[in-house]
């Protein structure tokens, strides 16, 4: 379907401000992010959780242009997380994401490795996931399609006590493949994490902590 418009779209004016900023500035928060990641990574001591689970808001600029809308559509929804770090600094997580609008709807389903780094009450982390993605456009006759899923973000977490910390910001670049076309779009999310047990650095992988 790429190249091809979905019958009835209707023209959506932009929301200027905040859809400007998203595509002009998503690739340079990025690496801005993963560089203050890498830098960080030889002062951190303090111990990493076994397991995280993340729950909360989440914003999706989608690059629904494919379909046949005149610019972007702004999404809103939720975003959920479980993760289990196997050590100090290297994990899987799973992250299960749905947005809305008016005229369509995206979820994704992705899962893969992820890298964290703690500093005092801060724990910084990278993943890449893979999964798949499920979209329906809820124009004219309606379209819905399943496809691929890729997800390249980051995000800091602000420990509030033993158990629980604040997601300050996590941003993901997520790219879908829908009706056989390319969506590269710009997530943000932002909510709760729960931690369980801890991993001290330098410590050798054990499931049994």
């Amino acid at each position: 379907m790429s190249n091809h418009r979905i019958p009835g779209a209707h023209r959506i004016h932009p929301i200027c401000s905040i859809q400007f900023f998203v595509r002009t500035h998503a690739w340079f928060a990025a690496a801005a992010f993963f560089a203050v990641l890498l830098s960080s990574g030889s002062a951190l001591a303090q111990d990493s959780p076994r397991a995280q689970l993340f729950a909360g808001y989440s914003f999706l600029s989608f690059n629904s242009q494919p379909f046949g809308f005149a610019d972007r559509t702004s999404l809103n929804g939720f975003t959920i997380a479980p993760s289990f770090n196997l050590t100090h600094e290297f994990g899987i997580t799973a992250q299960l994401s749905g947005q809305y609008g008016s005229q369509l709807s995206v979820r994704n389903a992705t899962v893969g490795p992820q890298v964290i780094f703690t500093r005092g009450n801060m724990l910084f982390f990278g993943h890449l996931l893979i999964g798949k993605g499920r979209t329906f456009v809820k124009v004219g006759n309606g379209a819905g399609d399943s496809a691929r899923a890729l997800e390249l973000g980051g995000g800091i977490d602000l420990g509030l006590s033993t158990h629980f910390s604040v997601r300050a910001v996590q941003a993901d670049f997520v790219h879908n493949s829908f009706f056989n076309g390319s969506q590269s779009s710009f997530r943000i999310s932002t909510g709760l994490v729960y931690h369980l047990g801890g991993i001290k650095k330098g410590r050798r992988p054990s499931l049994t902590d």
